[in-house]
Parts: structure tokens; sequence; C-alpha cells
């Protein structure tokens, strides 16, 4: 039986995308959230703040127990948030080889006596256990043959195998296995992970009941019908993005405590899913009775503010500023204008001017990063609420960070070149179809916040053919297509960000289209700009809408390639894309 409500009869969930904020510089009335960041000088440090935080007297759990998971690879301890709640345990992170000193001091504080390592031999060595046991602990290893079996495994150890009700994720994409850790440490609910497509385990018999968490591209509508058939009863749990199925599953259950427990909810890393500060934060959430909550590392989000509001209690940050900057802690501090259309920060490298008409005197200026709130657009000018009245900002200056009325409705797509057995360009260390995946699904995540429509060719490694990327845009009836590539060269000389349109179909749009995102990317980033140009390329040729392919630097290029390795950089070109696509439709209102 398929039921596609929350868990509880009596809750009616309403999201709002309205995404904005008070635009004074010192707001009158405040929202006054409290936050309480807990970081270390690393993955490790920020673990072991997390523990003292925690259990600030030591371990009083009987055994006192502590889980060991291993720092730069999270996988076998994506599930432990069950173990931890049930144990009333801290996680703590390790490398794969020794045990820190400050590792070895806080198992002291605690007063620990017994280890459950996550992970075979080969996520943690033996060294490890071996050190563990000379500190005057025993040790349990707990581990699968792969991180599907070590799940089941943990769910085993903690004697939650014969629960009725169980939680289901994806053990692939960390997010929304982050959105269960909580509920499973609150309410003590065994995790089980399984691919996308099908089921990757066999669950326990007694098992009555599956809460999945996500939507079909996560967990395929094929997976519900093999448990159906099994005669378990699913609940899906699923927003438009991770943050709003995050709020949407905390909803759905009950938590001890009014105060929450925040967390990036993008991975750190370029090369795969890595979320070292959350993994460790299913212990804490067993401990306070609290929610995890999923927040964007630089962009707040209206649907987190009013979650934590709703809260009431105090907000535990996991991590340095890299983790979530200091900046979205400000900004979910703000109260904001019911009137505004949309919300967005400064982005001028040297201050804004403010002026009192489109192109009129300058009445002020406002610092890069400050919040403002757009009530309307005139051409090139925001209209928006400045001490007390109205004034106008230039646009391009400006980057929207939240639902609006330009891109609501609109469909877009998005298209990561290559994918699957057509790896593009590969040049030091990096592989072409990987990196425009993972910019083009930060892409994706921007506009989906803003109310668009959005499409994406691929999410996947997997091949589409040119022929059939231009189908999807076409049977979408897209208004505006974005082709992601990454550029070669022969010289490693080559370097810069270029923008390609063609003359074929809607040919002054797709100019007008490659010129914004080109201008912001250029801007932003201060690459070498190759221009916006025209470009015989199937894809925007063959298509009937707006069409462009952005080539967002050589991977032939150490330097660029070194950038494009990083998220921070890959963030900023996505945005930069977003941002462009925000500016083409503003001007054609």
């Amino acid at each position: 039986m398929k039921v596609h409500t929350n868990i509880k009869a009596f809750l009616v969930f309403t999201v709002t995308l309205l995404f904005s904020f008070t635009l004074y510089t010192e707001p009158a009335d405040a929202a006054d959230l409290e936050f309480d960041r807990i970081s270390g000088d690393n993955r490790i440090g920020t673990a072991i703040q997390i523990s003292q935080k925690g259990w600030p007297n030591g371990l009083s759990n009987g055994d006192n127990t502590v889980i060991i998971a291993r720092s730069d690879h999270p996988a076998d301890a994506l599930a432990s948030a069950s173990l931890a709640g049930k144990m009333n345990a801290p996680i703590l992170l390790t490398s794969q080889n020794s045990l820190h000193a400050d590792l070895t001091d806080e198992l002291n504080r605690l007063n620990a006596s017994k280890a459950y390592i996550l992970g075979g031999t080969d996520a943690i060595s033996s060294n490890v256990s071996q050190s563990l046991q000379n500190l005057g602990l025993s040790v349990e290893r707990v581990e699968g043959s792969n991180r599907y079996e070590t799940a089941k495994a943990i769910n085993e150890a903690a004697n939650l195998s014969t629960s009725s009700h169980a939680l289901l994720v994806n053990g692939q994409t960390i997010a929304d296995a982050l959105s269960a850790s909580g509920i499973a440490a609150v309410n003590e609910m065994p995790i089980y992970l399984t691919g996308s497509e099908s089921l990757a385990i066999t669950l326990p018999s007694e098992v009555e009941t599956v809460t999945m968490i996500g939507g079909e591209t996560v967990l395929s509508e094929g997976i519900e019908n093999e448990l159906n058939a099994l005669g378990i009863e699913t609940n899906r749990i699923a927003g438009d993005n991770r943050y709003e199925t995050n709020i949407q599953a905390i909803q759905s259950f009950d938590f001890a405590s009014d105060e929450s427990i925040m967390v990036r909810g993008t991975t750190v890393s370029s090369q795969g899913e890595d979320y070292p500060d959350a993994v460790a934060a299913g212990g804490l959430a067993g401990q306070l009775g609290s929610p995890v909550v999923l927040t964007h590392p630089e962009q707040a989000r209206t649907d987190v503010r009013n979650f934590l509001l709703s809260q009431s209690g105090l907000t535990y940050v996991l991590g340095g500023t890299t983790a979530i900057s200091e900046t979205v802690l400000q900004h979910l501090n703000q109260d904001f204008d019911e009137n505004a259309v949309t919300d967005a920060y400064v982005n001028a490298k040297s201050g804004l001017n403010i002026r009192s008409t489109p192109g009129g005197s300058v009445v002020g200026t406002l610092s890069r990063g400050t919040m403002v709130e757009i009530h309307e657009f005139d051409g090139d000018w925001a209209k928006i609420s400045y001490n007390g009245g109205y004034a106008y900002a230039h646009a391009f200056y400006l980057n929207i960070t939240g639902d609006n009325y330009l891109l609501a409705g609109h469909t877009i797509v998005v298209d990561p070149g290559h994918g699957g057995h057509d790896g593009g360009a590969s040049a030091n260390g990096l592989t072409e179809k990987n990196v425009v995946l993972d910019v083009s699904l930060l892409v994706y995540d921007q506009l989906l916040q803003s109310g668009a429509n959005v499409v994406m060719t691929r999410s996947t490694d997997v091949f589409v053919s040119l022929a059939g990327r231009v189908e999807i845009a076409e049977n979408a009836n897209a208004d505006s297509f974005v082709s992601v590539h990454a550029n070669a060269a022969g010289s490693e000389a080559a370097h810069g960000i270029e923008t390609f349109h063609w003359g074929q179909h809607a040919s002054e749009e797709s100019k007008a289209l490659a010129e914004a995102i080109q201008d912001r990317l250029i801007y932003d980033t201060e690459a070498n700009d190759r221009g916006a140009k025209e470009g015989n390329f199937h894809v925007i040729r063959e298509n009937t809408m707006p069409a462009v392919l952005v080539e967002i630097g050589f991977l032939t290029n150490p330097a660029e390639a070194n950038l494009l390795r990083t998220h921070a950089y890959q963030s900023e070109i996505a945005n930069s894309i977003y941002q462009g696509i925000v500016d083409f439709h503003r001007t054609l209102q």
C-alpha cells in the first residue's frame, strides 16, 4: 500500500518558497534566532567538540560506548545515527590508520570503555582497533560487504533489526541520509540504504512500514513497488529539493527538544559525497532529542528560517565558516517584508551605489554581502527598500537568492555535457563529465529554489545522445536551454570562459542569454573573457528555444583545473550561470 501523505495524520504541512529578508542594514525587528557554532581545527576536531558539547561530564550510557567512523570516508557512517541514538553515544572520527592524539584525549575524558568501529579493516585499519584496546576499550567492529550491508549490520548491533518501522534512503546521495539521521537517533529507528532503482538489501521480515526519504529520482517507484509486493506499507517524504525534503521529514516525526542542529547540506568535495561535520550530528541529535536541519553553505533559505523560528530554541551550527558561512546565520536572523517579490545580496566588489530613481542621484552605498529586498524591476534597475522608503540599485550587482516571479513557471533545461562512456575532456586528474555534472546539479538546485520548472538531461553518470538532449528540451517545451561543458586545448596556456549561441533559432534571444551568462561568469570569477560568440554545436543549433553552451574553463590549464576541482569554485560558477539566467529572463519582462 502506498501512502503519499505525512506520517502524522493531523499534520498539515505547508512549504512557502517566498524567500525575502529586511533590507535595512540594521533591521528594527530581528528574528532573534540564537546560534551556537561547534567547530574544531578539522573534521576530527569538530567531532570532538560535538562530543564535548553533548557529553560535557563524560559518558553514562551503561557501557560507556562511543562510535568510531572514518573521517574521510563517510559511507559506513551513514546509518550510524540509529546506533548512536540507541546507545546514547557520540560519533567520533578517526583517520584510516591511526588514532589522533586529541581523539585519545577525548576518549579518556569521556571515560569510554567500549567502541563500535564502523567498517572493515580497509576503512579503519587494525592499528586503530589495537590502539583502542591499548587504551582499555573493548572493540566491536560493525561491517558488511558494502555500505548497504554495513548499514544493516549497524541496525543489528543496535538491536533494531526487529523494528516494524524503518527508514529507507539512497546510499549514494548522503543528503537524505542526513535528514534521516536525527529522526533515527531520536526515535531509535533503523536506517536502511539502497540504490536508486532497486532494493540493495533484503529487509528483515519484521519490517511492516517503510518511510522512504527522497523523490523518485533517488528512490524509484520500482523500489516502492518492490516493498508493496512484499506486503510492506510505504510512506514517501519528498520535497522539490534536499532542503524541502529535510524539513518535511523532520515535521513528520516527533522530537523532544525545541533545539535544532544545523549542518551543511552540500558536499565539501567535488570528487564525491563528503559531509564530515554532518556525519557526527547523529550522536548529538540522539543526546539532545533534536532534529538535524540542512542548510546551503552560503545562502539562507526561508523554509529553513521558518522552521528554526518554529523551534524557538537554540540552534547548534556544526562546522566552521567554510562549512556554513556567517552570512547564512546573519541572513537567517533578519525579518522580511511580505510585500517584496524576492530578495538578493549585494555582489558589487567595491560597494553598490543606491540611487533615488533609476540612474538618478546617489543617496547611499551598500557594502558587498548586504541583503536587500526587491519590490520590482525597472529595466536594469531594482526597486529596493532603503532607509524606511524605496530606492534603486543596478540589478547586475545584486545576486537573487530566492523565489522570484522572473523564473516562476518557466521551464529551463540544464544539460550537463557528455556522460556514461563519453567522458569528454580529461586532464589534470579531472574528467569533464563529472565536473560539469557537479556544476549542473548546483544550477539545478538554485533554479528550483527560484520557482522555475527545471529539467535535467541527465542527473547521473549516464550517456544521452545529442539528439536525445534536444528531444528532452523540445518535449518539455522549454523556455531556455543551458548546456554546461569544460574546455580542453593542446596547450596548457589556453584558459578562460566562453559561452556559445547559434543563429538558427531564437537567435537574438540566444545571443542575449549567452551574453548575460558570460557577463556574470567573468565578473564573478575574474577569469579570462573569451567572449559570448557563435558556435555550431548540435544541442544549440537544433533546439528551437533560446539555447547556449557554456565552457566553464580549461581542464588542460593546471590553474583552472585546480579551481574546477573545488566545490567552492563550482558553486561560484553555478551561481553565475543562475544569475545570468535570471538577468536574461528579467529583460523579457
